[in-house]
């Protein structure tokens, strides 16, 4: 069984840049990001484990970051990755509770073998945190990491097939149509059985015993990756 290691070491390889739906703007989403949380580049790496370099690639739109380094800078910049990848200014009052997303309005970040389009961002403060997600098929060059986060998670699947690897379950294939609930501490990754993109509606809850801020702090700091490379 693979061991399970801190999110900080062992920065994953990075690749080149994909200009897929959001990517073009995430570069300087992360900057603007930094700079609002008043983060040097070098204070940004010692909060997150991600080397100077690497961020500076990112916010200069020469690589895409991976999936683990989308945690890391969520984790950096003290919040949830789905706050991450939302690009929308919030020009809704919060006080209102109420939001809509146009499908017409989806747009998708790309991160290793997933693509993530945040739902409903103009509301802030809420408690779950609607996604739809893309899923790719697992390659021999970049296998499918799990990855343990704080709170409980629900998906959907909307188009295609998705195999959920769990790290105390046998792997549960859901079909179009098909749902899952599970405790999101557990470490899990989702995967493409074919060679189609499959794509699905995802929620994640978190711990109602904590603040958001704390939620926000927790889902990075809490976050393992299990690397199927390391004996």
């Amino acid at each position: 069984m693979a061991n399970s290691m801190n999110l900080k070491n062992n920065e994953p390889e990075l690749k080149s840049f994909k200009h897929d739906g959001n990517s073009h703007l995430l570069g300087l989403h992360v900057r603007n990001l930094r700079k609002k949380a008043n983060l040097t580049l070098s204070q940004l790496s010692n909060a997150s484990g991600m080397s100077v370099s690497a961020i500076s690639k990112i916010e200069n739109n020469i690589i895409s970051p991976t999936f683990v380094n989308l945690i890391r800078l969520a984790e950096g910049l003290k919040m949830h990755i789905a706050d991450l990848v939302t690009f929308e200014s919030t020009t809704q009052s919060p006080s209102a509770r109420l939001a809509v997303t146009r499908k017409s309005e989806q747009t998708f970040t790309e991160a290793d073998h997933y693509g993530f389009s945040a739902l409903c961002s103009s509301l802030q403060h809420k408690r779950m945190k609607p996604l739809i997600t893309r899923v790719s098929p697992e390659t021999k060059d970049y296998p499918i990491e799990k990855v343990a986060h704080h709170g409980e998670e629900f998906i959907y699947v909307l188009k295609g097939a998705i195999d959920i690897r769990t790290e105390y379950y046998k792997p549960v294939r859901l079909e179009t149509g098909d749902s899952m609930y599970f405790d999101s501490s557990m470490p899990h990754c989702y995967v493409s059985p074919n060679s189609e993109e499959a794509e699905a509606f995802v929620m994640w809850l978190p711990d109602p015993n904590h603040s958001e801020e704390e939620v926000n702090e927790v889902m990075g700091n809490v976050a393992k990756i299990r690397n199927p490379k390391i004996k």
